[in-house]
C-alpha cells in the first residue's frame, strides 16, 4: 500500500498595500488555515523581486521540515491577541500593550511571532535606554511584551516565551516624587489664570481645579465624576459625602464606597439639589484635552513644579491633597483617602515630613534662649578682636 504523501506548500508574495510592504502567503496543510509573514520589502519591482525570493526560500524550508508551516507572523498574532484576550480587558491594559507594541515594532522590526525571542527584548530595552527613557517605562514595555507572548505559549502558538531579566540599575530607584506639591499661594494664581485662559467658561474650570486640588481626585476621575449611577459618583444618602465606585470606574478595579475630603463634600452640597444631575464638573473635553487646558493654566499662572522648568499639571494638585492629609492620617487611612491600590505607594511618597518643617519642630524644642543669635554675636566679637588698632 503507497503511504500518503506530506501536501506540498506553495509561498506566495502578496502587497500589503496599508503597511507599503510585501508578505508572504501560504496555507497550513494540517488545519487548512491561511498563515502570513510581513517582510521589510517595499511595494516596488526591486521589493517584489526580493520578495518572491524570500517565499521561494520559505517555501522550501517548509517543505523539506526545516520551518514550521503552522509559524505565526507577527500581523496575525496581534490580531489575535487583541480580539481575542485583550478585548475583555480594560483601557488601560490595551493602552499599556499598544505603546509597549509601537515601541517593538519600531526598533524590532519582527516578522514572526518568533522573532520576538530574548536578543529581541534586549535590543529594544537597550534601545529605549539610550533614548533617555526611564528605567520603570522600559521594564513595563518588557513586561507587557511578555505577557503578550505568555498568553500565545498558552494558546501553543509559541513553544516558550523568551526569558529576560532586567538589569539591576546601580543609581537604584528614586523615592521622591517627580514634581513638588502646589502651595496654598499658587493655587490662588492658578484660579486667577483660568480666567484668562477659559474666559468663557472660567467659573466651570475655577471649580474643576477646586475639585482636583481639594478632593485629590485623579483626572479621569474627576471628569467621570456623576451624581448618581456611573461607575464613579457621588452618594449624599449618609451623614457625610462618600464615593461610590463600581469596579470599572476605578483604577484599583473593585467595588468600594470611599471617604471624601470635607472640603470636596461642602464644595459639592453648595449646588443645589435641582442641579445635581450628570457630571458633576460638566468639563466636555477628553482628559488629553482637559490635562493640556490645565497644564496652560500653570504656565499662565507661572507655577513651576520641578527643576526642569514644567509647571503645575492636575496631577500636581493630587498631590499636594495627598501631602496635605499625610500629616493629619495614619498610613492606612491615608491610603483609603488616596485611593492607592498599594500602601507601598502611599510610603513612598506622602508619608515624609517636609525637611524644613520638621526642622521647625525640633528648633521649637530646643531650651537653649536665643542660639542662633548668641552664635553671631561670638562670630562678631571674635572678629572685633582680630581687627588691627587704629
Amino acid at each position: 500500500m503507497a503511504k500518503c504523501e506530506r501536501e506540498l506548500v506553495s509561498v506566495r508574495p502578496v502587497p500589503r498595500n496599508d503597511r507599503g510592504v510585501y508578505m508572504l502567503r501560504w496555507k497550513d496543510p494540517t488545519t487548512g488555515e491561511t498563515r502570513t509573514r510581513h517582510t521589510k520589502h517595499p511595494l516596488t519591482r526591486k521589493g517584489k523581486r526580493e520578495a518572491e525570493r524570500d517565499a521561494l526560500e520559505l517555501q522550501e524550508q517548509i517543505n523539506s521540515g526545516r520551518a514550521d508551516a503552522r509559524e505565526f507572523g507577527w500581523i496575525e498574532f496581534e490580531q489575535r491577541y487583541t480580539s481575542e484576550h485583550l478585548s475583555g480587558l480594560a483601557k488601560g491594559t490595551k493602552t499599556a500593550w499598544t505603546t509597549a507594541r509601537n515601541h517593538l515594532c519600531r526598533i524590532v522590526k519582527p516578522a514572526t511571532l518568533a522573532d520576538v525571542d530574548a536578543q529581541a527584548l534586549s535590543k529594544m530595552a537597550s534601545t529605549l535606554r539610550r533614548e533617555g527613557a526611564r528605567e520603570t517605562s522600559i521594564a513595563c514595555y518588557i513586561r507587557t511584551i511578555r505577557a503578550a507572548l505568555s498568553w500565545a505559549v498558552e494558546m501553543e502558538l509559541l513553544p516558550a516565551a523568551p526569558r529576560y531579566r532586567t538589569p539591576k540599575r546601580a543609581k537604584g530607584v528614586s523615592g521622591h516624587m517627580r514634581s513638588r506639591p502646589i502651595k496654598a499661594e499658587e493655587f490662588d494664581r492658578l484660579l486667577l489664570a483660568a480666567k484668562k485662559v477659559r474666559p468663557k467658561d472660567y467659573k466651570r474650570w475655577r471649580r474643576f481645579l477646586k475639585g482636583l486640588y481639594w478632593g485629590g481626585l485623579r483626572l479621569g476621575e474627576a471628569l467621570s465624576l456623576t451624581w448618581k449611577g456611573g461607575p464613579f459618583s457621588v452618594d449624599l444618602s449618609g451623614n457625610r459625602p462618600v464615593f461610590r465606585v463600581l469596579a470599572e470606574g476605578e483604577k484599583a478595579h473593585r467595588d468600594r464606597i470611599l471617604p471624601m475630603a470635607p472640603e470636596l463634600g461642602r464644595l459639592l452640597l453648595r449646588c443645589p439639589e435641582g442641579r445635581r444631575k450628570g457630571k458633576v464638573f460638566r468639563i466636555p473635553y477628553s482628559r488629553k484635552t482637559a490635562g493640556r487646558i490645565i497644564s496652560e493654566i500653570g504656565r499662565h499662572a507661572r507655577v513651576k513644579v520641578s527643576d526642569n522648568g514644567k509647571h503645575a499639571s492636575a496631577h500636581d494638585l493630587r498631590r499636594s491633597f495627598g501631602t496635605r492629609w499625610a500629616a493629619r492620617l495614619k498610613p492606612a487611612e491615608l491610603q483609603q483617602l488616596m485611593r492607592h491600590k498599594s500602601i507601598e505607594t502611599t510610603m513612598r511618597y506622602y508619608v515624609s515630613l517636609d525637611a524644613q518643617e520638621l526642622a521647625e519642630k525640633l528648633w521649637s524644642h530646643d531650651k537653649t534662649p536665643n542660639c542662633s543669635q548668641n552664635s553671631s554675636q561670638r562670630h562678631s566679637r571674635r572678629s572685633r578682636s582680630k581687627e588691627p588698632s587704629l
